[in-house]
């Protein structure tokens, strides 16, 4: 696993602060953009308050990772933790299909933020959570992601 370099720690922290606030909006986009992706790996959602229920469990998993950024590798058993309790909300979604995954996670925050998301910060997200995949999968991933214009 290679490091994030601090530029990009940077680049991530102030992201997030931008993301944060919007997470709502970031987690319908995220849900629209899978299920355009893979419609099988999108939970039913009864309502929009169970939405933002699952909006609010990735704030606190996401604020946790980018808490953790400092030092990704000490905080490695928290992060199992914290995303083994949010994945078990999401049972039909296996590691195979985190390409998926990141794919719709980055449209959601093109989407979002429209001209102020820049090719940068697509970059610092995606390695960012393939370091994650790294942690969860005890080091093992082999993914490739397409990284696209919108």
């Amino acid at each position: 696993m290679k490091d994030l370099t601090p530029q990009e720690i940077t680049i991530l922290k102030d992201s997030w602060k931008e993301m944060a606030p919007r997470i709502h909006e970031m987690t319908s986009y995220f849900y629209n953009n899978l299920h355009a992706i893979d419609p099988s790996l999108v939970p039913s959602f009864s309502d929009q308050q169970e939405l933002y229920k699952q909006a609010d469990k990735a704030l606190y998993c996401i604020g946790f990772l980018i808490a953790s950024l400092d030092n990704l590798i000490v905080a490695d058993a928290g992060i199992k933790k914290i995303f083994k309790d949010f994945r078990a909300s999401h049972k039909r979604i296996k590691f195979s299909d985190s390409t998926k995954l990141i794919q719709a996670f980055i449209l959601s925050a093109k989407t979002t933020f429209k001209e102020n998301w820049t090719n940068r910060q697509t970059i610092c997200w995606y390695r960012l959570t393939t370091i994650l995949l790294e942690i969860l999968n005890n080091g093992k991933v082999d993914i490739k992601l397409q990284l696209v214009q919108i």
